[in-house]
């Protein structure tokens, strides 16, 4: 009998176990689905092509191909041509002990640690300790997938939804037409994956109050801070005070946790101010202080609204035929049709919820943001 009882326990507790791990391995393998051509096919989710296919001198060699090395997707260039070499310099000089500062490969010199996009001190840049450099690239870009799936998961459990729903919440988000179109620049889709983490820790914070959440907001929000696109902090923020006015309550409590938040939230940013101060310099000695963006570039022209469920409606950079206003990167809005149908019936089904209320609200205010709205082109 007793050896029965502890047999019981035993797959008890293992049951239990499985239960919980489950989610993290089934992101993991569809993560590693995903990115199969990196560890079947030994390929790197780096458009090289162009190196050989565009720029001299390699270009005046045809390295086989009868009129040289076909590019195929022309919107990637900054990659391979800014972003990559610039964050590996930067590595570099960390791994030889220097400050990365300055980059002297480019005119007669330029800053490095103020550029945003160097990223030399991203939250993932200790896999390059781990690996070598590409494999270390390979695993930093499947990472920003991984953890915008895992920290989606998280929020989603907190606000009570199921595992197998805050699985395929996390999954779609990770893999949501912004993650995946800017996957390569290593650094936009890591700052977004960071967004729910920080929405699950303020709203833990404002209900529960303990010092952790505020002390992990803090070093969260500096991580998304240094991950090499500072302006998804901005509609992170957004979303951060569309949250505290949501949880409002009028007690002197919230009062003081609201203040707390702020404070946290100005430690996160002092954290990384060896970042901000120098890339704030920068701006204002760069010609894109001056530069105007061009109105057509810096929304979501309404046309693309059909891109919400058809995003090769104006046909796409890679085959060659697209057609429509700006381009994939800039004015794109797709995020899945799964994701858009679930989103619609959820967002019917379960009105009365206030997580579902909050969540449209926020895509309330991010369409507000997209589209040429009168409070769009106020701020632009």
């Amino acid at each position: 009998m007793r050896r029965d009882s502890q047999s019981k326990s035993s797959r008890g507790k293992f049951w239990k176990l499985l239960v919980r791990i489950w989610p993290t391995f089934a992101i993991i393998a569809v993560v590693l689905i995903f990115f199969y051509p990196v560890w079947v096919k030994n390929l790197i989710p780096l458009p090289a092509d162009f190196v050989v296919g565009v720029y001299y001198p390699w270009l005046d060699y045809k390295w086989g191909f009868s009129v040289g090395v076909p590019v195929k997707n022309p919107m990637t260039t900054d990659v391979v041509s800014f972003v990559y070499p610039m964050q590996m310099l930067a590595i570099d000089l960390i791994k030889s002990g220097q400050w990365p500062l300055w980059n002297p490969y480019i005119l007669t010199g330029t800053p490095l640690l103020a550029n945003f996009q160097s990223a030399p001190f991203s939250p993932t840049n200790f896999v390059y300790f781990l690996f070598d450099r590409l494999t270390a690239w390979s695993v930093q870009v499947a990472l920003q997938h991984f953890l915008a799936a895992i920290f989606t998961y998280l929020l989603l459990r907190y606000w009570k939804v199921s595992r197998l729903s805050s699985v395929l919440g996390g999954v779609i988000f990770a893999f949501s037409g912004f993650n995946t179109i800017w996957s390569q620049w290593n650094g936009h889709a890591l700052s977004g994956a960071f967004i729910p983490l920080l929405i699950l820790l303020e709203d833990r914070w404002l209900k529960i109050g303990k010092w952790r959440d505020g002390a992990l907001f803090s070093v969260v929000l500096s991580a998304q801070i240094l991950s090499g696109y500072p302006q998804v902090v901005f509609y992170t923020g957004v979303a951060l005070v569309l949250l505290a006015i949501f949880r409002f309550e009028k007690t002197t409590r919230w009062l003081g946790r609201l203040g707390g938040l702020g404070i946290f939230g100005l430690l996160g940013i002092g954290l990384s101010s060896f970042q901000i101060l120098p890339g704030a310099e920068l701006l204002s000695l760069s010609q894109r202080e001056i530069e105007p963006h061009p109105y057509g570039w810096a929304f979501l022209p309404w046309v693309k609204i059909i891109t919400f469920l058809a995003p090769d409606y104006f046909g796409n950079h890679a085959t060659q035929n697209y057609w429509g206003p700006q381009d994939y990167t800039s004015n794109t809005g797709f995020v899945g049709v799964v994701a858009f149908s679930l989103a619609v019936a959820g967002a019917m089904l379960l009105r009365k919820k206030r997580e579902v209320i909050y969540i449209v609200l926020v895509l309330v205010f991010a369409l507000l943001l997209s589209f040429p709205t009168p409070i769009s082109v106020f701020l632009w």
